[in-house]
């Protein structure tokens, strides 16, 4: 046999393997792990547990905009702002309306539980 048909082979096989394992994770993995939609009490307790804020609280070291609306926060609109545990500040109003679907940070993804009452801060 000549070298070139068993390196053929060999990717033959490993791009089924590819495939294959490409399948296994983007498409059966969600159905067999369906992601669980918050229930009204654990979408209150999170909403609960995050104040509400006025605009003059934003430092410039937050983002300028809202990630799940895309305004910008302005100090013109009376609109109260949130900032999650991880930080991130978003439009009371957009956060709630977000958590009534899943209880993630909309920018980082990270999950938020209904007792997520501490702030960690990292510094680097």
């Amino acid at each position: 046999m000549e070298t070139s048909y068993i390196v053929r082979i060999i990717v033959y096989v490993f791009s089924w393997f590819i495939l294959l394992a490409y399948i296994i994770l983007r498409i059966l993995l969600p159905i067999l792990s369906p992601s669980r939609k918050p229930s009204p009490a654990e979408i209150q307790a999170v909403i609960d547990s995050i104040p509400g804020l006025p605009f003059l609280t934003v430092t410039p070291h937050d983002s300028t905009e809202c990630s799940v609306c895309l305004a910008e926060f302005s100090e013109s609109t009376d609109l109260l702002l949130r900032r999650l545990p991880c930080l991130h500040v978003f439009h009371a109003i957009c956060i709630d309306t977000w958590f009534r679907q899943r209880l993630t940070c909309p920018f980082c993804r990270s999950e938020l539980p209904p007792s997520s009452s501490e702030v960690h801060v990292s510094v680097i």
